[in-house]
């Protein structure tokens, strides 16, 4: 029998409900890991998760088998109902409705994966900038 061989890269980008900046530093360690967790779970591999107090982006893989629409929805889905569960000041947790989602190379991966893990540094450095004019 032939296995099917994908690699199928994915840059989803999604923001908490109202933009509301609900992600506070001392929980994004544990929001990013039930975010991991979630698309583990659903059967995406997940490269990175990162992102700043109103939004998350991810670099992921998604199978050809699961609608990108329907992959998402899990996602948001799934990790709202456990950073409620989990994380005790997010009781009322919610995404906003809607996302950015872009494909990328497989070469392109590293690039996507720091560009992920700098978005603190880079969204700090972006207010700095614009706080000068």
């Amino acid at each position: 029998m032939a296995h099917s061989h994908y690699t199928l890269c994915y840059h989803l980008v999604f923001a908490t409900k109202n933009r509301d900046s609900l992600i506070d530093p001392s929980i994004e360690r544990a929001l990013w890991s039930i975010l991991w967790k979630t698309c583990i779970h659903l059967g995406f591999h997940p490269y990175a998760v990162g992102g700043v107090e109103d939004h998350v982006h991810l670099a992921l893989s998604i199978p050809p088998t699961v609608t990108l629409a329907e992959a998402v929805g899990r996602i948001k889905n799934l990790s709202t109902r456990e950073i409620r569960s989990t994380i005790e000041q997010c009781d009322g947790f919610s995404w906003q409705v809607g996302y950015g989602l872009f494909t990328f190379g497989y070469r392109d991966l590293d690039n996507v994966v720091r560009y992920i893990h700098n978005q603190r540094s880079r969204h700090s450095r972006k207010r700095n900038t614009s706080d000068q004019h």
